[in-house]
């Protein structure tokens, strides 16, 4: 492979990357394609810093000045304790099995900060350090977070199970 088309394909990848992670913040295929297009431009104007955790930081700060503009973004503390009832661990396999188009559904249901932790958790693969660096969050807090936003998934997801199941 040329230097070329090795320069290519890492620039494809990093927008590819780019769309997923402003797709995980906007929940909308036209907001995240504009959002991405926006950071894009952003980041070749600053000289071309082509890297993922600089391609990010500029898509969430686009995002949340465009929601604060828009007064889109409802601030939801989630740090305060929550209040439901734990799902079952048992039978979070069973739900991803019994329908994918919930997952859809339910993702949307997420603010869009849960949505974020979750996508550079399990899709991006960062640790929660690093997460806590990019979202300028204490890694405890990161981790909290993660941990209930996958607790309100899995919850929703069982309710639609239910649902199907009877």
């Amino acid at each position: 492979m040329t230097t070329r088309n090795r320069r290519d394909t890492d620039l494809h990848e990093l927008a590819t990357a780019g769309y997923r992670y402003a797709f995980a913040l906007t929940h909308d295929r036209p907001a995240a394609e504009d959002l991405l297009q926006d950071a894009w431009e952003a980041m070749l104007r600053a000289g071309g810093h082509q890297r993922r955790p600089y391609l990010f930081c500029a898509i969430r700060t686009r995002f949340l000045n465009h929601c604060q503009r828009a007064k889109r973004l409802t601030l939801v503390d989630l740090d305060a304790p929550q209040t439901e009832e734990l799902a079952d661990e048992r039978t979070a396999d069973e739900l991803f099995i019994a329908d994918w188009g919930s997952l859809g559904t339910a993702l949307g249901e997420l603010q869009p900060l849960e949505r974020e932790l979750l996508f550079l958790w399990a899709i991006e693969g960062y640790t929660a350090q690093e997460i806590g660096e990019l979202t300028n969050r204490a890694r405890g807090t990161v981790l909290s977070l993660l941990h209930r936003t996958k607790l309100k998934l899995r919850e929703r997801l069982e309710t639609v199970y239910r649902e199907i199941r009877s």
